[in-house]
């Protein structure tokens, strides 16, 4: 319990990093609107689970550092343990300041953190059950599981309260939420119910979602029935009930920490102002809004549920707190470029990165020299270097690597392996801009400060590197977009001009393509490029300028956007943060080098014009923390499976190894850590981390062939409204006579027009020009594990009672058991090209196999809209339910 408590405290420093970062990010986002702020605090929110998840792990880490400076001047031995501590009590400017300033509860437990850290623990000591670490350890368990429990309590109470709800089917609010469905294009399949508890409209659920309603809804005027569906709708299209409840388990585990309760508070809220925006943009503005809200609060019952469940449920203070901030004039911005969602997110996740990296590993000098040994002995030609001449001079910050070069190292094995299964299967998943990545010399990504005061951080540019000449076709191809050629300065780029967030594109030669998702950003760039790129930090480039993957920081950009006030108050309301501030105060430039050889060597160095001591202490300082950590997490490796425990043994190894040999050395004002892992440390971690990859792109193809059925469904719902009816599994053409998919029926209704204007309805599918037409890929009609394009994923079956087996395309209205009870598309894998007018066949008495791209199911999509993974397993009787339209039978999902 001891080591618990001690990594208790150790999460709560990580955990306040990411809380004090995000609640900064959420403060200059203020007038950004409810939408990205909501964003930023649910991406933080995720951050700190993962870091909880990662509490007794050494994994993720900086990984190990590679010094190119100083290893001649670096021959002493590692300090002790004991050694690094005296150094950080004597030269911490942490510890220097006024002693008045630390006569407090936190200088009392700070000081007792470091000294237990810097005791090591013996066979007895680490039983004792009531030191200090100890008693947190119990507490920290003891309060998340009464949080967790409290929270399971009130999801159960929230289901019940769904079962004894009543079904609202043929009302006037169920023809009304159909109707919004339907204005919005959604094939969202949403249960509308009344309840006796609740005072104000709630959603439930998010993979089968369900409004709630209160009893006196009927009360309501169409006008605010119609805002309460829509302010609900937009909850249920952004996931806010999903993003809830990881939000609330994250409050659990850190019931301590006033920043987590205050960040969920303020998540419910923005949650709300979002969908008040899409609810106030149906109901004729802001003031009508608000008066409709107004009228409503004064009629609101005062109803209670129980406690547990108030957790999934808006409150009455959320109500009125809404009420009182729209009587702002200022309007609510319900849009948010997918630049700046993107921005926010990794700007988040950047903060997380930075926080477990605190907990730092090390690899020693020895290591070090023998990686440069090894370098020195290596016959191949020196790898080209890292092009920087195309940054601009307020670059915030650069990342580098070498992708083709990493994916060579044998460790990387199982890695191109995945990739040889996709270029059999011709899947796009690991091409960018029609490249593989084996390609790839060289890709630079670039981020810029912005010139007005910040608001949010935007990617910038991307630069790539081939060994390949590039197909500028491939490269260029943008679906659904018009491609426009510009000129700058004497350089040549094309841009799509649909949209609002075009994307653009200029080749500076046959090998290299540079991206970027604004024109602006496109203009920096060539402007750097005619001037030489930036000087700022050149001097620091050129030492890991040759590495496999380089990045650089600009300090000094940061604090300009950051400021002086924002960062002393986060260190007034987090004291632990004021043991690093040498480092955000004082450091220039950070930059940092990965080599991927024999071993992985990594140096990261921190340059400044003064304060290098002050700033090499806080790293010793840390770095001690680290080690102790480590040595902490070994001793506490009981509790998991054998497998898991074998695996975390193993990293715990390496990350052993690593840290005991670490070192940080200074050169002038330039501090550099440096570190190697172990021969052969890179393959393992790859092995481990292989399985989950493939799960991940196993699950990421499973969701993208659901989207496509969506699409499909959509498509044949607009196919209805033209025609009054679902196009036949089999269309004639207009000569009456030549058979057609109905794949190619609703290929207008895909945003494929131009294809099917080629397409010649007077002529077989297999003529010679229709034959070309068919070998066009269409995204929606393929699987991404289908490794033939020309081939459909997505079939209908045809037979006596199915919805495509009259041959007339059927109506709603024959659908007597109901939409949402009947199979429309199914997928299969089968070799029949999309524009063939074959699917699958049903005699009434053998079903037919389905599936084949994913193990244990299949996707189907339903006449309603709505998309569900079937198992394999599933009953043959309730599949044949499914597939009729007229039997009267129906089946619970």
């Amino acid at each position: 319990m001891h080591e618990i408590g001690v990594s208790v405290i150790w999460l709560s420093l990580q955990v306040t990093i990411v809380a004090v970062a995000s609640a900064l990010l959420y403060w200059l986002l203020h007038r950004r609107g409810p939408l990205l702020r909501s964003l930023v605090i649910s991406s933080s929110l995720l951050v700190t689970l993962l870091l909880a998840a990662l509490l007794f792990s050494p994994w993720p880490r900086w990984g190990s550092e590679k010094t190119r400076q100083g290893i001649e001047d670096e021959t002493q031995g590692i300090a002790t343990a004991d050694e690094k501590a005296a150094t950080f009590k004597m030269d911490s400017p942490t510890l220097e300041t006024d002693a008045t300033e630390f006569e407090s509860l936190w200088k009392s437990a700070w000081g007792g953190f470091v000294e237990g850290l810097k005791k090591p623990q013996s066979a007895t000591n680490h039983v004792e059950p009531f030191t200090w670490p100890a008693i947190i350890g119990f507490l920290f368990l003891g309060g998340i599981s009464l949080g967790l429990l409290r929270l399971c309590v009130g999801y159960v109470l929230l289901k019940r309260e769904v079962q004894h709800s009543t079904a609202l089917g043929g009302t006037a609010a169920q023809e009304l939420l159909d109707g919004l469905l339907l204005e919005q294009n959604s094939a969202l399949s949403v249960h509308l119910r009344e309840t006796k508890q609740l005072a104000t409209a709630a959603v439930v659920g998010w993979w089968r979602p369900v409004i709630l309603l209160p009893q006196n809804w009927r009360t309501w005027s169409a006008d605010q029935l119609r805002a309460v569906l829509t302010h609900e709708l937009s909850h249920i299209h952004r996931q806010d009930f999903l993003s809830n409840l990881y939000a609330e388990i994250s409050r659990s585990i850190y019931f301590y920490h006033p920043l987590m309760h205050w960040l969920v508070a303020r998540l419910r809220l923005e949650q709300e102002l979002a969908a008040d925006a899409a609810a106030a943009q149906s109901s004729g503005g802001a003031e009508s809004y608000l008066v409709i809200l107004a009228e409503m609060a004064m009629a609101q019952s005062n109803r209670s549920v129980p406690g547990p469940a108030r957790a999934f449920l808006p409150t009455q203070s959320t109500f009125l707190r809404r009420i009182d901030m729209l009587k702002d004039k200022s309007p609510l911005r319900g849009t948010v470029s997918r630049s700046a969602r993107v921005t926010a997110i990794l700007a988040v996740m950047l903060v997380g990165m930075v926080a477990v990296g605190i907990r730092g590993d090390r690899v020693s000098i020895a290591q070090d020299a023998l990686s440069a040994a090894n370098k020195s002995n290596d016959t191949k030609t020196e790898p080209e270097k890292f092009r920087i001449d195309f940054v601009p001079e307020n670059a915030l910050a650069v990342i580098a690597l070498r992708p083709a070069q990493i994916l060579t190292q044998d460790s990387m094995k199982p890695i191109r392996n995945l990739l040889k299964q996709d270029e059999i299967k011709n899947s796009k998943d690991a091409e960018i801009f029609g490249l593989k990545l084996k390609e790839i010399e060289t890709a630079v990504v670039i981020i810029l400060a912005p010139e007005a005061p910040v608001s949010s951080l935007e990617f910038s540019a991307l630069v790539l590197h081939t060994n390949k000449v590039i197909d500028r076709e491939a490269a260029v191809e943008i679906k659904g977009g018009t491609i426009q050629v510009t000129q700058y300065k004497g350089q040549t780029y094309l841009k799509n001009t649909s949209g609002p967030h075009p994307e653009i594109r200029l080749f500076l030669d046959d090998h290299t393509l540079l991206y970027t998702s604004r024109e602006q950003d496109m203009h920096t760039m060539i402007d750097a490029m005619q001037k030489g790129g930036t000087r700022r930090w050149a001097k620091q480039w050129q030492s890991v300028m040759n590495d496999s993957v380089a990045g650089m920081i600009d300090m000094r950009v940061a604090r300009a956007m950051v400021g002086d006030e924002p960062a002393r108050l986060a260190a007034g309301n987090a004291p632990v943060l004021g043991m690093i501030s040498p480092i955000w105060e004082n450091t220039d430039v950070v930059s940092f080098g990965l080599t991927i050889n024999q071993n992985l060597s990594l140096n990261a160095t921190l340059s400044q014009t003064q304060n290098g001591g002050s700033v090499k202490a806080t790293l010793d300082a840390v770095l001690t923390l680290a080690r102790n950590m480590l040595s902490q997490m070994k001793q506490n490796q009981t509790g998991a499976n054998v497998q898991e425990r074998l695996a975390l043994m193993s990293l715990v190894g390496v990350a052993e190894q690593a840290m005991d040999s670490t070192r940080v050395t200074q050169k002038g004002e330039d501090v550099t850590l440096a570190a190697a892992l172990p021969d052969d440390s890179d393959a393992q971690m790859v092995a481990l981390l292989a399985p989950a990859i493939m799960q991940a792109r196993e699950a990421t193809r499973r969701a993208e062939s659901m989207n496509n059925l969506k699409q499909i469904i959509l498509a044949l719902h607009n196919y209805y409204d033209v025609h009054k009816h679902f196009p036949p599994a089999v269309v004639i053409g207009p000569d009456g006579k030549t058979p057609h998919s109905w794949r190619v029926a609703i290929l207008p209704y895909l945003d494929q027009q131009a294809l099917y204007d080629q397409y010649h309805l007077d002529e077989p599918w297999n003529s010679q020009h229709n034959l070309k037409i068919a070998k066009t890929l269409v995204p929606a009609f393929h699987n991404p594990n289908d490794d033939k394009p020309a081939n459909a994923s997505y079939f209908v079956v045809v037979g006596k009672n199915t919805a495509f087996g009259a041959k007339a395309g059927i109506t709603f209205q024959e659908v007597t058991d109901g939409l949402s009870n009947t199979i429309a598309v199914v997928e299969a894998k089968r070799d029949i090209p999309w524009t063939k007018p074959e699917d699958i066949p049903y005699d009434g008495k053998t079903l037919p196999k389905l599936g084949g791209f994913f193990p244990s199911g299949y996707n189907v999509g339903f006449c309603d809209g709505a998309v569900r993974f079937i198992s394999e397993n599933l009953d043959q009787k309730t599949l044949i339910i499914l597939l009729i339209i007229n039997d009267g039978k129906h089946v619970e999902f």
